[in-house]
């Protein structure tokens, strides 16, 4: 037996497999130099290096979602703080135009009392600007009385009874004067008439209006 043939009997005894040397052109089928017990830790190691990189890929991928859900949480934050600002001003925006509209009905309140006020107040001034500008020049008033009802008495004197009726014409002639009447005239020597005269206008006139009104 020569030296070829012992390696080719001990190489083919180690994988099963039996060459005959003597057969020429002969191959081996199946060549591998690791023992059989070296197939398994092999394997297993390979398992472990699987498992690792499955392990790892899973905690990248529950980190991604962790960093995620995260930034979500962050950008929800945010934004419901901005809601929440928006909203504070919003309220307190209202609250100044509910403050504002308190502040006008009270002073619509104030002008419509001062508004009262004035149209319930005698305006004398008014009264005789009104008189002075329809009384003839030759007419003095001595005596006056009169109430918020627009029922006014003047005693008057004139230069004579001529006077006293164009006086009554005046005043009949205007649209204030509801009604006039001359209860007395007595001369007072050569020199003047004296009379009464009972005048009821209008009782607008003693109260306010706007300028340019019943003269002023």
């Amino acid at each position: 037996t020569s030296v070829g043939q012992v390696i080719a009997q001990n190489v083919g005894s180690m994988h099963g497999t039996v060459t005959d040397p003597t057969v020429p052109h002969a191959s081996v089928v199946d060549l591998n130099l690791l023992p059989n017990a070296l197939h398994k830790p092999l394997h297993q190691a390979s398992a472990i290096f699987r498992l690792f990189r499955l392990t790892t890929l899973t905690v990248m991928a529950l980190t991604i979602v962790y960093l995620a859900m995260v930034c979500y949480q962050a950008f929800f934050v945010w934004q419901s703080h901005t809601a929440l600002t928006e909203l504070d001003t919003l309220d307190r925006t209202i609250l100044s135009y509910r403050t504002l509209q308190t502040d006008i009905n009270t002073t619509s309140d104030v002008l419509a009392a001062i508004q009262s006020l004035m149209d319930q107040h005698v305006y004398w001034t008014q009264w005789f600007a009104f008189l002075e500008r329809h009384t003839l020049s030759t007419v003095y008033y001595s005596n006056f009385s009169g109430s918020s009802a627009g029922v006014m008495n003047l005693d008057a004197t004139a230069p004579n009874f001529g006077t006293i009726a164009q006086q009554l014409a005046v005043f009949q002639a205007l649209p204030e004067v509801q009604a006039v009447e001359v209860s007395t005239a007595t001369r007072s020597g050569e020199a003047a008439v004296h009379f009464t005269i009972s005048l009821t206008v209008d009782p607008a006139i003693l109260h306010y209006q706007p300028r340019g009104i019943y003269g002023e």
